[in-house]
């Protein structure tokens, strides 16, 4: 049974994030809505939570994230975690969170990856051009970074890397979606090493 004060605090958010639909936290809401392949967003947040109320709630606010849920045709839940339930301890700690804020967007897939990060091949100059340039020893590195990332079929966004550095690096966290970040570039180097 959902207490009194969630009843409040869905009503107070859904009340000033002109046309957010909050619905209660759950998991089988979550399940539910994941099975009808909705975007999900859920705000975890709780009465005596300062940062929640003073940062995050401004930023549900905002025009431009309420216009992109609708867009989306997002369901979004709100997570009571004034009485510090078990349940909602469990599914934060699942996040890396600790308490709250914790806004969890519709990335609530798996984030799990392969990433070629680098590759460097250093070539070491004859001596006759070593001697050229007047030192000891020279080499030339040729290589490239973030050349290639193999992620689950089931994610749906461009890199989960970039999205797990906005909702687990354990600071204040803002209402986020893919199509406000983006992938990682890959990059190519040629570096000459001398040594004199």
């Amino acid at each position: 049974m959902k207490s009194e004060k969630g009843r409040e605090i869905v009503h107070a958010l859904a009340k000033s994030a002109d046309g957010i639909n909050w619905q209660a936290w759950s998991p089988q809401a979550i399940a539910d809505a994941r099975a009808n392949g909705k975007t999900v967003l859920v705000d975890f947040t709780a009465s005596w939570c300062v940062t929640c109320n003073a940062i995050i709630k401004p930023a549900l606010e905002n025009d431009s994230v309420t216009a992109k849920l609708k867009d989306l045709g997002a369901v979004t839940l709100l997570a009571d975690y004034t009485r510090t339930p078990q349940e909602m301890t469990d599914e934060i700690s699942k996040y890396g969170g600790a308490g709250v804020p914790l806004v969890l967007d519709r990335y609530l897939q798996p984030t799990d990856f392969v990433r070629l990060q680098e590759v460097s091949a250093i070539i070491s100059l004859p001596d006759a051009v070593t001697h050229q340039l007047r030192a000891a020893n020279a080499s030339l590195v040729i290589g490239g970074r973030n050349l290639h990332l193999w992620k689950k079929k089931s994610f749906t966004g461009d890199d989960p890397e970039v999205l797990s550095n906005t909702t687990l690096t354990g600071t204040v966290q803002y209402a986020t979606t893919e199509e406000f970040t983006v992938p990682q570039p890959r990059r190519w180097l040629v570096r000459l090493n001398l040594t004199f």
